[in-house]
Order: C-alpha cells, then sequence, then structure tokens
C-alpha cells in the first residue's frame, strides 16, 4: 500500500507535538543508541528516528511516482516534499498553540 502526503504530513505534526510538549514526553521516551563502529555511540532519539523516517517515505513516494509517470526522481522528490509541506500546513493552521 503506497503512503500518502497526508500520512508523511501527519507523523511530522504529531513529531512536531512531542517537541513543542517535551515536557509530557521527556521522561518516558527512551533514547536509541547506535554503534557506528567507531567506538563512539550516537544517541538517537525518537523524534529524530520519525524524521528520518518521514524523509524515506518521501523518497519511496517520489520513486514510485517516478517510475509510473517515467518522470524525473529530483523533480518528483521536490513535488512530494512540496505536498507534504502544504498538507502540513493544513494540519497545524486547525492546531491552536502546536
Amino acid at each position: 500500500m503506497e503512503t500518502t502526503v497526508k500520512e508523511i504530513a501527519s507523523l511530522k505534526a504529531e513529531t512536531l507535538n512531542r517537541l513543542s510538549n517535551w515536557d509530557a514526553y521527556s521522561d518516558s521516551v527512551p533514547k536509541l543508541i547506535s554503534d557506528t563502529g567507531s567506538g563512539t555511540p550516537i544517541v538517537i532519539d525518537k523524534e529524530r528516528l520519525d524524521f528520518i523516517k518521514c524523509d524515506d517515505m518521501e523518497a519511496f513516494l517520489a520513486w514510485t511516482r517516478a517510475l509510473e509517470t517515467d518522470g524525473d526522481l529530483e523533480t518528483t522528490l521536490m513535488e512530494v516534499k512540496y505536498e507534504v509541506a502544504v498538507e502540513l500546513a493544513k494540519i497545524l493552521s486547525v492546531i491552536p498553540y502546536l
């Protein structure tokens, strides 16, 4: 099933909501530690992972659209990012004081 622009924008809005209300989430959200092989662990929180997931979802959606239309991937990715930004703006405009 193809991820929709609305789903990506919703995940971004939820993540921004958690970040703007950090007091309610900061004690209960564990951080993930990733070993880079260099001996220095990297601490990654859920919010950063969610933004990475959104980027991946945008790229995959653009890739599938570019394949379907035989279009340019870079241009299609910019179109998808624009659509997500517009949808995110719509979501944020109805949430008072995110």
